[in-house]
């Protein structure tokens, strides 16, 4: 993993992983994986950065994983590392955390996603929840909204892990509200076997009128109630 540091350092660290060459040492290099990290009390990376860092991932065609987190490149950058993201043809991870990024750009990432003939994004990272390498579960918490849910099943295109998606807090199954149409191919993503639920006071029939059309596509999924 390449692990890059911008902006200087006043003690937080150095510039990634190390190696000796002669009379210093160089930061090693490796193409399948970059994380960027802010280093000290620079400036965030910004919208500038990420245009840099979109075109170095595209140019570099092995990347497996980016990771933008507390980069501070907000809407406006998130949209380079999303444009170039999608569609690469080895990229399956992407870090979003603390990037100041919206649901605008959660939109943004789920429209490319499905309008993508071949995607290979299987993998997120952002604030209020985490799909990672490896993960069979997604839980999505309080904070979480009909775009997250969106997300999740856009991911599950390349996906081939999850099994469960866990929906809780105050919203709970009230996030299934809303997707309308979308049901049949949402459902497509047969591979999902529990989805687990909380339900209060707010849930309505349309809510579980939905979860018995995702049942119709997908008989093997197990619906719980917690």
């Amino acid at each position: 993993q390449k692990r890059v540091a911008y902006g200087g350092d006043d003690g937080g660290g150095g510039g990634g992983r190390r190696t000796s060459s002669g009379s210093g040492s160089s930061t090693e290099p490796t193409r399948s994986s970059l994380e960027l990290y802010k280093s000290g009390k620079q400036p965030v990376l910004g919208v500038h950065g990420a245009c840099v860092v979109a075109e170095w991932a595209r140019d570099h065609k092995s990347l497996t994983y980016l990771g933008m987190r507390g980069t501070g490149i907000a809407d406006e950058g998130a949209a380079h590392i999303i444009d170039a993201v999608v569609g690469h043809p080895k990229l399956c991870s992407l870090d979003l955390r603390e990037t100041g990024i919206t649901s605008n750009s959660l939109r943004r990432l789920t429209q490319k996603l499905r309008l993508c003939t071949s995607p290979q994004l299987a993998y997120l990272q952002v604030d209020d929840w985490s799909l990672a390498l490896r993960s069979s579960e997604v839980i999505l918490k309080k904070e979480a909204n009909e775009t997250d849910l969106e997300l999740v099943f856009a991911l599950l295109r390349a996906n081939t892990e999850l099994r469960s998606i866990r929906i809780g807090g105050a919203a709970g199954a009230n996030l299934l509200q809303g997707l309308g149409d979308q049901v049949p191919m949402l459902s497509g993503a047969t591979r999902i076997s529990t989805l687990m639920v909380h339900s209060n006071s707010d849930t309505t029939e349309k809510t579980w009128s939905c979860v018995a059309d995702m049942l119709k596509y997908n008989s093997s999924l197990t619906v719980a109630d917690f």
